[in-house]
């Protein structure tokens, strides 16, 4: 399954940019691992002028963290 990424560029671009909230994702009760579509989630990050961290979680779950920049 991969995250359609015009959906997630609105609620990044809201959360967010606009906002200022940090937003994390997390694939923990997921039966698909974020890790499969990190290249689209660093491709909008990065367009959108927004830090993206990647985090494993001690449970074996992936965690990404979405800040604005500074």
């Amino acid at each position: 399954m991969i995250v359609y990424s015009h959906r997630f560029t609105g609620v990044l671009q809201q959360m967010v940019v606009e906002l200022g909230l940090d937003m994390i994702l997390s694939d923990e009760n997921s039966p698909v691992s974020l890790t499969d579509n990190e290249a689209m989630l660093t491709d909008v990050a990065n367009g959108m002028g927004v830090d993206l961290k990647k985090v494993a979680a001690a449970n074996g779950s992936v965690l990404f963290k979405f800040q604005r920049r500074q």
